[in-house]
């Protein structure tokens, strides 16, 4: 039976502290031989990750190919290093929603043992992503191919030392922050990015309810600079279009904006090609302000009617007469990569 184990759930939300060196986690891997993805999802307590303050491991595990961390609390960053180099042999490693009780770490250790994913899949705050890929982790980045930062309080800066990190070998990123704060030019360059083929990012109709300050919204000038650094090798950009629901009378605004937006990558020397995912959030509306919503739309034949030739035919009518956007309805916001199995 333990021989035809392929994956393993840990859903843990409490468990009593154990004593000495012992690691129930590491001893439960070592009994399933051909095991090939871990997911371990809630917080997990010393008794379930190494009980050690540095590396390397005593153990290895070089079956585990794809390793998921969801909504899991860290003592240490020095727990985090030492799980991750038990796994050798890790391709895909996606974190979300992770705490480190405390982030610092001596400088004059060095990790003896690393793992070399070639997918990285991160939802987490500025701060871990800027430790993960510390001297000291046991993360290497010289075989990443696929990136996904998701980055609710990261500033830019963060994010574009990461990226400098790999620049030599990444072949598709897709980069999501929820606010793009940063002075005149910005510090994001793709064009470092010198294999990079697939690009993904999401942009946002505001809600006027919503109060979000106008230097955090895209499309704006300050995104468009983004966008102006897309390298020449890329082939294909996925923009997913989250829209709140939001007053009609905001429509000429955001048209000119995306304009703009249009512009910059119609007069991009690649003819590469632009699909614009289109997700309308109705969460984010207020219940009472529905009828409202309702009633506006109403003369456009609702949101879902509308957007899709309002984007490609007033939003990007460059990039529509060269034949290179197309704009479509989804029923989700962009999810994890399909190398993540379950």
């Amino acid at each position: 039976m333990p021989a035809s184990i392929r994956h393993l759930i840990l859903d843990y939300w409490c468990l009593e502290e154990q004593t000495g060196n012992q690691c129930m986690f590491l001893s439960l891997l070592q009994l399933l031989p051909n095991l090939q993805q871990v997911q371990m999802q809630f917080s997990l307590t010393k008794a379930m990750m190494l009980n050690v303050g540095s590396f390397p491991s005593p153990f290895s595990i070089s079956s585990v190919r794809h390793l998921i961390l969801n909504e899991m609390d860290f003592d240490t960053i020095a727990h985090l290093y030492s799980l991750f180099s038990c796994f050798e042999q890790l391709e895909t490693i996606a974190m979300s929603r992770i705490i480190i009780k405390d982030i610092s770490f001596p400088n004059h250790l060095a990790p003896s043992h690393r793992c070399y994913p070639s997918t990285l899949d991160l939802e987490l705050n500025g701060s871990i992503i800027e430790h993960l890929f510390s001297p000291q982790s046991t993360i290497s980045l010289s075989s990443l191919r696929i990136l996904k930062v998701v980055a609710v309080d990261a500033d830019v800066f963060t994010v574009a030392s990461l990226l400098s990190l790999v620049n030599s070998s990444l072949e598709s990123l897709t980069l999501r922050l929820e606010c793009w704060k940063y002075p005149a030019g910005s510090p994001i360059d793709l064009r470092q990015l010198r294999h990079l083929r697939n690009f993904s990012t999401c942009l946002r109709f505001y809600s006027a309810l919503e109060p979000v300050d106008a230097v955090e919204r895209w499309p704006s000038p300050l995104g468009h600079r983004f966008f102006e650094t897309i390298p020449c090798s890329v082939e294909d950009i996925y923009i997913e279009v989250a829209v709140s629901p939001f007053d009609t009378s905001l429509l000429p605004k955001y048209r000119s904006d995306w304009q703009e937006l249009d512009h910059i990558l119609a007069r991009h020397p690649l003819r590469f090609t632009v699909r614009l995912g289109i997700y309308i959030d109705y969460g984010l509306a207020e219940s009472e302000y529905e009828e409202y919503f309702d009633t506006q739309w109403s003369a456009y034949g609702g949101m879902e009617e509308y957007f899709p030739n309002f984007l490609r035919f007033e939003c990007m009518p460059e990039m529509n007469k060269l034949g290179r956007v197309d704009s479509r309805i989804v029923k989700g916001e962009i999810t994890l990569p399909p190398y993540i199995f379950y």
